[in-house]
């Protein structure tokens, strides 16, 4: 993009298409998605610079996304300025500081599961499934884009991710005993991800749904 320069280690930037404008959405490797630099060309010559943060604003990680993507705006938008002025081109006026980004729906269907009690058959927790994640930002993915849904169950929730073997030359895990998960436990309080082997996680979920109504 015009005005490009030297990333965080832990950030990448990908390249979509938005309307009838491209948007540049920066990534981090912890966090997740960030946010989004949209640059849309206007009839009279000046390119407007919109720069939108991931989340809702309910959203409890919102404010760390911002404390990284915040900076990276300022530099860049101070970059591109100078890029489009040796170009002879005008840039137009920043859309706002970091307006909320509308989320599209995710491109796979992202599953989730209640655990029922064991007596009464209430809700007693929400697993949510990031079977694509790949690093811990994967499950901030899911977590972002399920807050809606995770707010709403008010039940503990972990987002899970897909099955890790546990020795890799094996290839791809494909049964319990094969395979570890990362959990991010995000609702009510939120806990570092934790590699945990299924029977370990399925040993805390049975507290829960026995425990419900003991």
């Amino acid at each position: 993009m015009p005005g490009s320069f030297p990333l965080p280690p832990d950030v990448t930037v990908r390249k979509e298409r938005h309307g009838d404008a491209w948007a540049h959405v920066f990534r981090h490797t912890r966090l997740g998605d960030l946010g989004r630099v949209v640059l849309r060309p206007r009839p009279d010559g000046q390119t407007d610079f919109a720069a939108e943060i991931a989340g809702h604003p309910g959203d409890p990680m919102r404010p760390e996304r911002e404390a990284v993507f915040g900076p990276l705006v300022r530099r860049l938008a101070e970059s591109f300025e100078r890029a489009v002025a040796e170009r002879g081109l005008r840039p137009g006026p920043p859309t706002g500081p970091l307006a909320p980004r509308d989320e599209a729906p995710p491109r796979r269907r992202i599953r989730g599961e209640i655990v029922p009690c064991d007596h009464c058959d209430e809700p007693v927790a929400l697993l949510v499934f990031a079977d694509d994640a790949t690093d811990p930002g994967g499950l901030e993915d899911a977590a972002r884009l399920m807050h809606g849904r995770i707010a709403e169950a008010d039940l503990p929730t972990w987002i899970v991710g897909p099955p890790i073997p546990i020795d890799p030359s094996r290839g791809p895990a494909l049964l319990d005993d094969d395979s570890v998960y990362d959990v991010l436990k995000v609702w009510p309080e939120r806990e570092p991800v934790r590699r945990l082997d299924p029977t370990v996680f399925d040993a805390e979920l049975d507290v829960l749904a026995y425990g419900h109504c003991a």
